[in-house]
């Protein structure tokens, strides 16, 4: 059986009232450590081992682990930051209405954290055929660096990563390049245009040209389970002053990529496309991870899917958006998204997840490591 709603609740409740705003976005003063302090204690009354790891200026990961000095191992990795918050029920003050709970971060993550902490309680109850650990990371809304501090230091044999997906079993996700564009121009006083060169107005062509990208940039094709690649001009800033002609003009842009396409090459060849125009210049990536998917046929996959099956989550589906599993890819090792919460609440300033869907989850994710267990066993 799964635990009652309401000791999911009350558990989901005392995360939620943890500020965990990522320290890179506003709000963040607090950081993730004292959430991670939490499941730390949690672990350790629970007899798993447990360590930390220093990431960048004293945010540090956790790592509960419970090893049976099995061969193989799964690894679970759910994020600890959240967004800044925003409006009543969007704050980390939890707020229960009936089956739900409200807050910031009750959807994205900590309820995923609720279910795992839960399956971890069976699991030590019961051990499986099988180590598991729990990453607990920091970063994961802004660079993900926790993630990838913890890829360089494990080696598991299949990871399941916490993420609103309403139990549905996501094998396949998009990948992210994040870059500047620099337009330059000459200043001079509005009232002789001629004798400048207005940024914003080369930056408008260049954004026309973004607008309508070859295929060698964008390509037709979609991706079975993604769809098609995306591009957005996020941001725009140019100009000083109404009466200047602006000098410069900086717009930033977020391409989204399909599994199989090079986050380098992707931008390669915005460089190539915009090298015949002397105003413009394409600044270096600030972020650069590539689409990754996970066959239908892995162990990791059937495992999951075996598990969701019983909720009559049957299909195998793909998303827009990148999660930590990109850096675990480096690695080879196949992975699936898997958590409670439908992730158009994610973000949200009514943020919230099902207690009902938290409950199951923990179900599930138990299944899959049993499951896990055999499948990779047989595969």
């Amino acid at each position: 059986m799964n635990p009652d709603i309401e000791r999911v609740g009350d558990l989901l409740q005392q995360l939620v009232a943890i500020d965990s705003v990522n320290p890179d976005m506003p709000g963040g003063e607090r950081g993730e450590n004292e959430y991670g302090d939490f499941v730390a204690e949690f672990g350790r009354d629970l007899g798993l081992a447990v360590s930390r790891q220093e990431v960048v200026d004293g945010r540090a990961n956790v790592l509960l682990e419970l090893d049976g000095g099995h061969e193989r191992t799964l690894l679970f990795d759910i994020h600890l930051d959240t967004v800044p918050q925003e409006g009543d029920l969007g704050s980390a003050r939890p707020v229960r209405d009936g089956g739900r709970i409200y807050g910031r971060g009750a959807c994205d993550v900590k309820g995923s954290m609720v279910s795992a902490l839960f399956m971890f309680e069976r699991l030590v109850r019961d051990p499986p055929p099988l180590n598991v650990a729990l990453a607990a990371v920091v970063d994961e809304e802004y660079r993900k660096r926790g993630a990838h501090h913890m890829a360089a230091g494990i080696s598991p044999d299949a990871v399941v990563v916490g993420e609103p997906t309403s139990l549905q079993p996501v094998i396949a996700q998009k990948g992210i390049l994040r870059f500047a564009i620099e337009a330059a121009g000459k200043s001079a006083h509005t009232a002789n245009p001629e004798l400048g060169s207005n940024a914003i107005y080369s930056m408008l062509d260049a954004i026309s040209v973004l607008r309508a990208l070859p295929p060698e940039v964008m390509p037709d094709a979609p991706h079975p389970l993604c769809g098609k690649g995306q591009l957005t001009v996020s941001t725009i800033s140019g100009g000083v002053q109404v009466n200047v002609v602006p000098a410069s003009c900086r717009a930033m842009v977020d391409r989204r990529m399909l599994p199989g396409e090079d986050p380098m090459a992707v931008w390669a060849a915005f460089v190539e496309l915009f090298s015949g125009r002397e105003a413009i210049t394409v600044g270096e990536p600030y972020a650069a991870e590539a689409g990754v998917e996970s066959g239908p046929e892995a162990p990791i996959v059937r495992a999951a899917a075996a598990a969701c099956g019983r909720l009559g989550r049957t299909e195998l589906i793909g998303v827009p958006y990148s999660t930590d599993a990109a850096a675990y890819a480096p690695l080879g090792r196949d992975f699936v998204v898997l958590g409670p919460g439908d992730i158009a609440q994610a973000h949200s300033n009514r943020e919230y997840v099902e207690l009902a869907e938290v409950s199951a989850c923990v179900g599930v994710y138990e299944d899959l490591v049993r499951s896990f267990a055999e499948e990779d066993g047989r595969g």
